[in-house]
């Protein structure tokens, strides 16, 4: 367990998450005794503190999921309850992302060019 409460998958064996009833992936001290998730206050305040935004993690897996679903607005849409437009946006960022030719070490200059 960390100073901050929070217990990750590297916590020793000897520490009781591998084996709480709690389905969620993070636990704190209070959440571990029940299968409650942890609290918003816990999870801004804890990635915070890590420079993290619960914003940042949520738009980059909806980009995961438009990457990984050939960048279907309809499923994203459903999935995560975006308007149409923006999950038009997603879907368009995807497919750029994939369209975009791969950086190579040959077409890539040297730095001291």
């Amino acid at each position: 367990m960390s100073a901050s409460g929070t217990t990750t998958r590297k916590a020793p064996s000897n520490h009781r998450w591998p084996r709480t009833s709690n389905p969620h992936l993070i636990v704190s001290r209070d959440s571990v005794l029940n299968i409650a998730p942890v609290s918003d206050y816990h999870l801004i305040w804890n990635l915070g503190l890590l420079g993290i935004e619960l914003e940042h993690i949520r738009s980059d897996r909806i980009l995961r999921e438009a990457l990984s679903t050939n960048a279907d607005p309809l499923h994203l849409a459903l999935t995560f309850g975006l308007s149409a437009p923006t999950a038009v946006s997603y879907a368009t960022l995807a497919r750029t992302l994939t369209e975009r030719p791969i950086e190579t070490a040959a077409n890539t200059p040297a730095p001291w060019d």
